[in-house]
């Protein structure tokens, strides 16, 4: 199959298990969302009255170590939540009745579940090093030179309302460049690794650096179709605009399951090129 057909049927299928669920996909990834909200604020909160106004500046860009440090200690709480939703997709795509809400839970309170959740806070501790300079302090950059921008002509506009022009001299050009750059570096890093929390939820026996290897390996030469796949996803979420943002509630589900399915061809395909393992010509879904 071509991309364009392995999305098509991707999503078809997609479409079909999402409906089928999504009641429940709705609570649980919702739950999942206002839980991280919910931690990061109170983190936040706290390391700014423990260690208040905590930035490191290098160059032009400034690091807020306490928000960064405040969302990492989040994440830790969160992951149990986390990985027990992307277990449960992965149930629902391959054997939707063996899928239980109850079992999201599970991460929280079995032993040996628990245990994992540490190992594989040790691999988002090592990604957030890597992505804080890729991702997060030039996301920050580029809110920050926008917000100087608008700041300024408001003032200017406020005095004298034909000097409707952004003052362009303000902008910090190869800062700007390097930003998207090194955004473009995350996203490529974050396709490559997005397989990682599917594989680590499969495999009792290996960790989450190990499962990284593997989702490094597999997803080469499907950098592309994932890009088309979420390329395609841009009219929906057009669409949550002008519904008041409604229609949400049923798009962030039918992409999880979507992501969910496109990796499971993946992982399908290269069993097939590695072991001779007979696979159908499209992504499967017992649905």
């Amino acid at each position: 199959m071509n991309r364009t057909q392995i999305v098509q049927k991707t999503k078809l299928i997609a479409k079909r298990v999402t409906m089928l669920s999504l009641f429940r996909l709705i609570l649980l990834i919702f739950l999942e969302m206002m839980t991280a909200v919910i931690l990061s604020l109170v983190f936040s909160a706290l390391g700014e009255r423990i260690v208040p106004n905590a930035v490191v500046v290098i160059g032009p860009f400034a690091v807020h170590v306490v928000s960064l440090a405040a969302t990492l200690v989040a994440n830790l709480f969160l992951l149990p939540l986390t990985l027990g939703l992307t277990e449960y997709l992965l149930k629902l795509v391959r054997k939707p009745a063996e899928a239980r809400v109850s079992e999201i839970f599970l991460w929280f309170s079995d032993g040996e579940k628990l245990k994992r959740v540490f190992s594989y806070f040790g691999y988002v501790a090592a990604l957030s090093v890597v992505t804080l300079p890729l991702s997060t302090v030039p996301t920050q950059y580029l809110l920050n030179s926008a917000a100087d921008l608008l700041e300024e002509l408001q003032t200017r506009v406020t005095a004298d309302p034909t000097q409707l022009y952004f003052n362009w001299s303000l902008v910090n050009w190869p800062a700007i460049g390097g930003c998207i750059v090194a955004m473009l570096v995350a996203a490529l890093l974050k396709i490559r690794l997005f397989l990682t929390p599917y594989l680590f939820v499969d495999d009792n026996k290996h960790g989450a650096f190990a499962a990284a290897a593997a989702s490094w390996k597999l997803t080469k030469g499907h950098v592309l179709t994932y890009i088309w796949m979420m390329l395609t996803f841009v009219g929906w979420y057009l669409l949550t605009i002008l519904t008041g943002f409604v229609i949400l509630l049923y798009v962030l589900p039918y992409v999880q399951v979507a992501t969910v399915i496109l990796g499971e061809y993946i992982r399908a395909e290269h069993r097939f090129k590695t072991d001779g393992v007979p696979q159908s010509d499209e992504p499967s879904a017992e649905v």
